[in-house]
């Protein structure tokens, strides 16, 4: 027992060391290091499964400027080919470059981010996510790579920072108004998918404020910088000669998330709803709209056993630490992938019997996190300090990007990299989870302990 007591000190010591801002300084310095090494020499660029196409797409942009005629866009959206061209043209084609430039984006939105949780929740959870957002495998590697998920979430985080102050005092100016209307449009104009995180995180932030004429200038003016990312991806659609629409991604990616599949014919006719493309190369797709989208869940909705599998498969695609359906055929890590460090010994990825493996952790990992995950919304109160409305706003705040990007997978389609976006928010949950869990245990052992004693 005194081998115990004497034990616990020591503990609590090194507790106050890791779990200190210098310390945190110090792992924020050595993790982007690593990064860059990362980036530089060992990652692949093009081992994203679409960045062959931002790729090529990005290479005309810079031979025949922004608004040529592309192969790939309308269908992905032109904005990250153009984030993507913009590094080319500084630093030339050179796509380890591009990683860093992306790896110093995702630096700077993480510095925020864990201010963001300073400011909104406190100290240790700030601290403990800012470790999570740091080792997590999948920022890691994914910032080396052409692909839109990382500048999305950076630009996202930054434009949740500027709405702190307007959030929790009713306190803005036109600054932070155009910085969070800029962040926000830049994510919108890198992927549609950001309009409904950007727009929720927006109306949350005005959500139960004393409006005033003056604050209402505001909104209008970061409203409208959002909603620019949508105008400008459609003038551009328009001058290139594609046809005055914004994208025509969400209905493929309905029917590949399982809407319509068990009635081929009914799902064939939403397909023809809609204005074709006016460029006769792009082999007569049609712009998406909220009829087109309607026609294709109501042919589902008329088949209610279908819901549920539609449910189960997009949420497993959504919450799976791999890319695809809990299988091990190549996970978001791609080149950080553990398994290839056993490959040689034996291990023959997820063929055969081994797939087990990968499926038993898979779903270890997925309900692991989504645990923390929930007893983290259950507990942020605990960690914050203010009024109840106070507290039931930040945690709405902070949760809606998640669910907002998860009800657009399952509308469309669920899969691990679409989560990438609304990870730094989940983490922030994650956190607060492992605090309460850790400490539960804690507490159950000094209990046990004392027991003991007596």
């Amino acid at each position: 027992m005194n081998r115990i007591k004497n034990f616990w000190p020591t503990l609590k010591s090194v507790e106050n060391l890791i779990f200190s801002d210098k310390s945190l300084k110090i792992a924020i310095g050595v993790i982007f290091i690593a990064r860059l090494c990362y980036v530089l020499f060992v990652i692949d660029p093009n081992s994203g499964q679409d960045a062959p196409s931002f790729n090529e797409d990005a290479r005309k942009i810079l031979d025949d400027g922004p608004i040529t005629e592309l192969k790939y866009a309308p269908w992905w959206p032109v904005g990250y080919s153009w984030f993507v061209a913009f590094w080319w043209n500084i630093f030339g084609v050179d796509s380890r470059m591009l990683g860093v430039a992306q790896t110093s984006l995702l630096l700077v939105a993480q510095i925020f981010a864990i201010k963001l949780v300073r400011y909104l929740v406190d100290k240790r959870s700030s601290q403990i996510f800012g470790y999570l957002i740091l080792f997590n495998f999948a920022l890691f590697s994914s910032s080396g790579q052409i692909m839109y998920e990382v500048p999305f979430a950076s630009f996202l985080i930054l434009g949740a920072y500027n709405l702190k102050e307007l959030m929790m005092h009713s306190s803005w100016d036109y600054k932070k108004a155009a910085l969070s209307g800029s962040s926000f449009g830049l994510a919108v104009l890198i992927h549609p998918s950001a309009l409904a995180p950007a727009a929720a995180l927006l109306l949350v932030a005005f959500w139960r404020i004393k409006l005033n004429r003056r604050l209402i200038l505001q909104a209008l003016l970061a409203l409208t910088i959002l909603l620019s990312g949508v105008f400008v991806q459609v003038a551009r659609n328009s001058l290139a000669g594609d046809g005055t629409g914004f994208t025509v991604t969400a209905f493929g990616n309905a029917q590949l998330g399982m809407w319509g599949t068990n009635n081929p014919i009914e799902s064939e006719k939403c397909s023809q709803i809609g204005r074709l493309t006016t460029n006769l190369n792009k082999g007569g797709m049609r712009w998406d709209s909220p009829v087109r989208q309607l026609c294709l869940y109501k042919v589902t909705i008329a088949e209610p056993s279908l819901l549920g599998e539609i449910f189960v498969f997009n949420s497993k695609r959504y919450w799976s630490p791999f890319v695809g359906i809990l299988k091990g055929g190549g996970t978001w890590y791609h080149g950080l992938d553990w398994r290839r460090l056993v490959s040689p010994y034996g291990y023959k990825w997820w063929e055969g019997n081994t797939r087990l493996i990968d499926q038993t952790i898979g779903y270890g990992w997925m309900f692991g996190h989504l645990g923390l995950f929930l007893i983290g919304v259950i507990n942020i109160g605990r960690r914050m300090q203010g009024p109840i409305i106070s507290t039931r706003k930040t945690t709405m705040f902070l949760v809606i990007p998640i669910f907002a990007t998860y009800i657009t997978s399952l509308l469309t389609l669920g899969d691990t990299r679409h989560r990438m976006p609304s990870m730094i928010f989940y983490e922030i949950f994650v956190a607060i989870g492992f605090m309460v869990f850790s400490s539960t245990v804690l507490r159950f052992k000094s209990k046990r302990e004392n027991t003991l004693r007596t």
